[in-house]
């Protein structure tokens, strides 16, 4: 594993540090922006494969993306779902190179065509705006794509968002998956309000099950190797769900935002502050009522 750092300042007080691996066959762009200083950093890992780009960052790490590719643009976009934090360079991508395919999970494709021109405070504050862009095809959750010899292959890994799909590399090298947002680490759980417990629980074992020696790529956090993570999170997940149906019965309410509060709590500032997008109570709806369609409705807290 190799790797280089490059800090590159960005516009007003936001700075932005690129930081390039090569793992196995993909190399990695790992993007980090810090906002003044705000002690949370938004980080993206892009990873490419040849002529083929894993999603596409978000808008304040746009300049830094295009530097890097600037000297050899990719022909393909992968993208894992709609969401702006990982579709907001795609227009700018599309500009340097017009014959750029897009592809996105295929329920999805008219999101990602849509884009996010106004995220919200918060998420607007972390990641920016994403311009919409045409021409997105769709893909079915089991598509196989190729790059050169290399076998890619999706795989539905919902729960994050509904139709959420991760990428299967096969390589002489090793096996790769990459995952997008399916992992996260945050207790207690304050999640996207598309969400689905059950769905994720699902997903986790379903990645998992590829294998002791798969290194999975999400795309917030580094690199693991082998599936221990995604099993604890499952079963973290699958014991936080029955704390939830307990509590709904005790407290003869299936109302999400009451729960959350008799469960963890009232709402921090933050969840506050995201306009009922990224909560608790988003997880107690994830169990009560997944979400497995879109558009879903923010939860106010």
């Amino acid at each position: 594993m190799t790797s280089s750092i490059r800090p590159v300042q960005a516009s007003g007080d936001r700075q932005v540090q690129l930081q390039r691996t090569q793992i196995g066959p993909l190399e990695r762009l790992e993007l980090r922006v810090r906002h003044g200083n705000h002690p949370t950093v938004a980080i993206a890992n892009i990873y490419r494969l040849g002529r083929t780009l894993f999603d596409a960052g978000f808008f304040y790490a746009e300049q830094a993306l295009l530097q890097a590719l600037e000297s050899d643009w990719p022909e393909r976009v992968l993208l894992t779902h709609h969401h702006e934090d990982h579709v907001a360079s795609l227009a700018a991508l599309r500009d340097r190179n017009p014959d750029l395919e897009i592809w996105a999970p295929a329920e999805l494709a008219p999101l990602v065509e849509r884009g996010w021109p106004d995220p919200g405070p918060v998420r607007g504050h972390f990641w920016g705006p994403a311009a919409p862009v045409s021409a997105v095809s769709g893909y079915a959750p089991d598509a196989v794509f190729r790059e050169g010899d290399v076998t890619i292959t999706a795989i539905p890994t919902p729960g994050h968002c509904p139709y959420h799909c991760g990428f299967i590399i096969d390589h002489q090298q090793g096996r790769f998956v990459l995952t997008g947002d399916l992992y996260y680490r945050r207790k207690p759980l304050s999640i996207w309000y598309e969400a689905s417990a059950p769905d994720a629980i699902a997903s986790l074992r379903r990645v998992a099950a590829l294998g002791e020696d798969v290194t999975i790529l999400p795309y917030h956090l580094d690199p693991i190797n082998g599936p221990d993570a995604f099993l604890q999170q499952a079963d973290w997940i699958e014991r936080e769900a029955e704390k939830v149906l307990k509590a709904a019965e005790q407290l003869g309410s299936r109302d999400p935002a009451r729960i959350a509060e008799h469960l963890y709590g009232p709402p921090d500032v933050f969840e506050r502050a995201t306009g009922g997008e990224i909560n608790k109570a988003a997880f107690v709806r994830s169990v009560l009522d997944p979400v497995r369609d879109l558009p879903a409705t923010p939860i106010p807290v």
